[in-house]
């Protein structure tokens, strides 16, 4: 999580409420009132901001900080019982401030008899405000339309989503297949697109204007989000068993109603070559990064990724998502590389011109936590076909595979595949072979990005502990994909593990049966 701060704010304040909306009469951007602890001269930002604005959330801390408030599970069965009212209603809530208290909230009936009143910015921000384009996106009537081209194949069950030329939606989140997904979530189950389009013809019909000003109560109808589990954070009142939601930190079980497979395409998308990744840049600020929001956003000058304190959200059935790209980059150094300075970055997240006169800030604070690996099964099915061939002709017993995506790493773009920005995965199989048991490791290099033998490790039946396990993945990523060698002798002997190298592919990158043969002939010629 990068460290973030605002140029207008003191350090160290805190979000008490989050109030309505305004604009300008004759402008388009919109800005949020905040009530703020201690009180500032302009207590209000823009709503491209909208990821970072929770209640109860201190702006530019100099300190770590816990998540604020008590923690409550909630099953819905549907929204379609819920009722709306404003933050004031909720009786065991004692703190309310002048701008926070009308915003209207949720009430919901909780299993166990509680009444949860959950504020429609909160809500809003958690499914559909993860990045600075959505959230100045979701006030634009009829704008997913307008900058989304979306052909679906039913019969094939897959879909394509052009991003046309003129949409605001940034390339780089193409980059980032949880931002994918989400995005087709969007645009393509009907029900969510319908409760995000909502939003703006609720402030259409909503809301006034002044002589400077037009104001609006923000206000959505939410989607079904049947049999869906929210994570909770708020106040919680047991004599009148009531609670305000402050902070929806996940959105678990989500049912969805898309096609198994959805292709991007963006005319700014690029493939990488070795050593590139997706973001890079000559410096790595250390201090994170200063949002200047009164400033100006130019691409010209740059772009950055912010990564936020993250919202969880959970697939019932994950898709596949990929991005098609006509362009290849050449040269250039990939993230990692580069000067390394203390201070803060000052960008702006504002919609970019070419009047800006600061680099683009873009954030992303989405984590899907959908268990999807089965979904990159087909990444190794010359491996497992290779295993299969031990079991056919040399008496071999071998477990299932075993698929784990690679963990992000700070400074490392290895845990995506450079060709299509999937998750790059791990296939684990254990194998009983001439008496022996074993660990077969084969990590996904289908990108090219650099040629990795398999693993052969004599284990004696005892595996890793996921402790071990997740530390020899983020070395794999941190020596540039090479097994740590140094690593598996700790862990099971110096002369415990061999690397066995794969055969040369024929037919254009594919591997004749022969081939596979002889790879399974060096893994029982090493046992």
């Amino acid at each position: 999580m990068d460290k973030v701060s605002f140029d207008k704010f003191d350090d160290d304040v805190k979000i008490q409420g989050v109030g309505g909306l305004f604009r300008p009469v004759h402008g388009s951007t919109w800005f949020v009132n905040l009530n703020l602890s201690p009180k500032q001269d302009k207590p209000f930002v823009r709503l491209s901001n909208a990821p970072l604005l929770v209640r109860q959330r201190t702006l530019n801390p100099t300190s770590s900080e816990l998540p604020a408030g008590l923690t409550k599970l909630v099953a819905i069965p549907h929204t379609y019982t819920w009722d709306t009212c404003r933050v004031k209603d909720c009786p065991g809530y004692k703190f309310h401030r002048p701008k926070d208290k009308d915003q209207y909230c949720f009430r919901i009936r909780s299993a166990d008899g509680f009444d949860i009143y959950l504020p429609h910015f909160e809500l809003a921000r958690a499914m559909f405000f993860h990045d600075s384009y959505l959230s100045r996106a979701a006030l634009e009537h009829d704008v997913l339309n307008i900058e989304f081209d979306i052909q679906r194949d039913a019969i094939a069950n897959k879909a394509e989503v052009f991003v046309l030329e003129h949409s605001g939606y940034r390339v780089e989140l193409l980059n980032n297949p949880e931002c994918r997904r989400f995005l087709s979530w969007v645009l393509l189950d009907p029900h969510v697109r319908a409760s995000f389009e909502s939003i703006s013809s609720y402030e259409i019909t909503d809301g006034v204007d002044t002589n400077r000003y037009r104001t609006w109560d923000f206000k959505f109808d939410p989607p079904p989000l049947s049999g869906a589990e929210l994570t909770l954070q708020g106040w919680i009142d047991s004599d009148t068993r009531s609670m305000l939601v402050w902070e929806v930190a996940g959105i678990r079980n989500l049912a969805a109603v898309l096609p198994a497979e959805v292709s991007f395409y963006h005319p700014k998308l690029k493939t990488y070559q070795e050593g590139e990744g997706g973001q890079r840049s000559g410096k790595h600020y250390g201090g994170g990064f200063n949002i200047v929001d009164e400033g100006g956003a130019n691409d010209e000058l740059g772009s950055s990724l912010i990564r936020t304190s993250a919202t969880q959200i959970e697939f019932v059935k994950p898709i596949l998502t990929k991005k098609v790209a006509n362009k290849v980059s050449k040269g250039g150094k990939g993230e990692g590389e580069g000067e390394y300075v203390e201070e803060a970055k000052d960008v702006s997240t504002n919609e970019p011109t070419i009047a800006g006169d600061l680099p683009t800030g873009v954030f992303n604070n989405l984590e899907d936590v959908s268990d999807d690996s089965h979904l990159y099964l087909g990444k190794f099915a010359a491996f497992i076909e290779m295993v299969e061939c031990l079991k056919r002709s040399h008496g071999c017993v071998a477990s299932k595979p075993l698929i784990t995506k690679l963990p992000k790493v700070p400074r490392c773009k290895k845990h995506l595949l450079q060709n299509d920005s999937n998750p790059r995965c791990i296939a684990i199989v254990r194998v009983q072979l001439n008496g022996k048991s074993y660990l077969l490791m084969e990590v996904d290099t289908s990108d090219a990005a650099k040629p990795l033998s398999t693993k052969l490790i004599e284990d004696n039946g005892q595996g890793f502990t996921q402790e071990q396990l997740d530390k020899l993945m983020e070395l794999v990523l941190k020596g540039s994909l090479r097994w740590p060698s140094k690593y598996l002798d700790k862990v099971f002997g110096k002369h415990s593990h061999q690397s066995i190298p794969h055969p040369k592919s024929s037919l254009q990158g594919a591997l004749l049966k022969e081939d596979i043969e002889r790879w399974a002939e060096r893994v029982e010629g090493r046992t």
